[in-house]
């Protein structure tokens, strides 16, 4: 697949109600690495939290509580897009470029 000026696509064209049923790319299996990731997701994770859990306290004045009078799936799903966006973010920034429309529609299927 090859990149494209991230001007290129259109919102337009990227909405699509149907199932994703392809990758965008296939991979090979992974090869032994460096180093285990476990214990790095550990520490960064137990910061993040320390950092939230003050952040929170900071703006609402409480850790987050169950029973709170908000939904949780729906800050959830919230989350879960923003999510999605950085990682969009941080693939085009790494990549340098997005693939162009025909290049997603070629990827992902289209409604054609």
């Amino acid at each position: 697949m090859t990149m494209s000026d991230p001007r290129d696509v259109h919102i337009g064209d990227l909405r699509d109600s149907t199932p994703v049923e392809k990758t965008p790319t296939e991979q090979p299996p992974p090869t032994p690495g460096v180093a285990s990731v476990g214990p790095i997701v550990r520490a960064l994770f137990l910061r993040f939290l320390a950092a939230q859990e003050a952040k929170e306290l900071e703006k609402y004045g409480t850790p987050l509580m169950t029973l709170n009078g908000r939904n949780p799936l729906l800050d959830a799903m919230a989350e879960a897009v923003d999510l999605f966006q950085y990682l969009v973010q941080a693939y085009v920034e790494q990549a340098g470029s997005f693939p162009s429309t025909e290049e997603l529609k070629e990827a992902f299927g289209s409604e054609e």
